[in-house]
C-alpha cells in the first residue's frame, strides 16, 4: 500500500520515515517495506543523509536486522542461482559423467583439476572432495605410480590400503581406498594432517586418455558415499 502522508520541507524526512516504519513493523511487510525506503530514499536527498534524521536508538537494531534479512535473502538468491548452473552432465577428457544430484558443483581450486564436487556430510565442515585429471593421452603417468602416489599422502590404520582392478562398463577402473591421517595440500605447499580421514579413488583407461578420480573426506562422509560412487562410474559414457 503506498502511504499518502508526504510533509515538505525540512519535516519530510520525519514523517516519510514514520510511515515507512510502520510498515516495516508488520513481518509481512517486511521486504517490500525495505526496498521502498531504499528507492525512495535514494532520490534527492543522500539516503545516509535522509535516514539520519530518522533513525532513534530505539529504531535502530530493528531497522539493521531488517536490513540483514534482506541481504541474507539476496545471497541466498545468488547461491540458488549457481546451483541452477550446475550442470546435470560434465566431461572429462573423451568421458561423460552424471552429477548425482545432491554432489554440489564446485569451481576447480586448481588449473590442474577438470572437475571438483563436493559430497555432503552431516555438516558443512564434513563434505567430502571429489576431483577430477586428465592429462590427454599417455599423460599423466602409469597407474602403479599413480596408486602409490595417492597412498602416500595417508598415514593409514593397519590394514586399511586396499587396491582392486574392476571391470566398470568396457572399462578397466583401478580403484583405491585407504583411512587414516591425512596430509592435505598442494604439491610443494605446506600440508596439513587430517584425522580420520578416507580416500576413494579410481583410474579409468580410456582410449582419449586415463581419468583419475580422487575422493577424500572425513571417513563417515566417504564410506556413506561409496555405493553412489560406483554408480557415479558405471553411468559414465561413452
Amino acid at each position: 500500500m503506498q502511504s499518502t502522508a508526504r510533509a515538505s520541507g525540512a519535516s519530510e524526512p520525519a514523517t516519510e520515515f514514520t510511515t515507512y516504519w510502520s510498515r516495516i513493523s508488520r513481518p509481512h511487510c517486511l521486504r517490500g517495506a525495505l526496498c521502498r525506503i531504499v528507492v525512495d530514499g535514494g532520490t534527492g536527498v543522500g539516503l545516509s543523509k535522509r535516514l539520519s534524521y530518522k533513525i532513534t536508538m530505539s529504531s535502530r537494531p530493528l531497522f539493521l536486522c531488517v536490513l540483514g534479512l534482506n541481504f541474507l535473502g539476496f545471497f541466498g538468491l545468488l547461491q540458488t542461482s549457481a546451483q541452477a548452473q550446475a550442470p546435470a552432465t560434465f566431461e572429462v577428457g573423451s568421458i561423460t559423467f552424471s552429477r548425482p544430484s545432491d554432489w554440489s558443483w564446485v569451481t576447480p581450486s586448481s588449473s590442474m583439476r577438470k572437475a571438483q564436487l563436493a559430497i555432503p556430510g552431516i555438516n558443512p565442515s564434513a563434505a567430502a572432495e571429489v576431483t577430477f585429471f586428465h592429462f590427454g593421452a599417455g599423460g599423466g603417468g602409469d597407474t602403479d605410480s599413480n596408486v602409490k602416489r595417492w597412498l602416500a599422502q595417508f598415514k593409514s590404520a593397519p590394514g586399511a590400503e586396499k587396491v582392486e582392478e574392476k571391470k566398470i562398463g568396457s572399462r578397466k577402473v583401478t580403484v583405491v581406498s585407504t583411512e587414516g591421517v591425512f596430509s592435505s595440500g598442494m604439491p610443494g605447499a605446506p600440508v596439513s594432517a587430517q584425522e580420520n580421514y578416507a580416500l576413494l579413488g579410481a583410474i579409468m583407461e580410456d582410449a582419449g586418455g586415463t581419468v583419475f578420480i580422487k575422493v577424500t573426506g572425513p571417513k563417515a562422509t566417504v564410506q556413506a558415499a561409496i555405493p553412489k560412487f560406483f554408480d557415479f562410474l558405471a553411468s559414465a559414457k561413452p
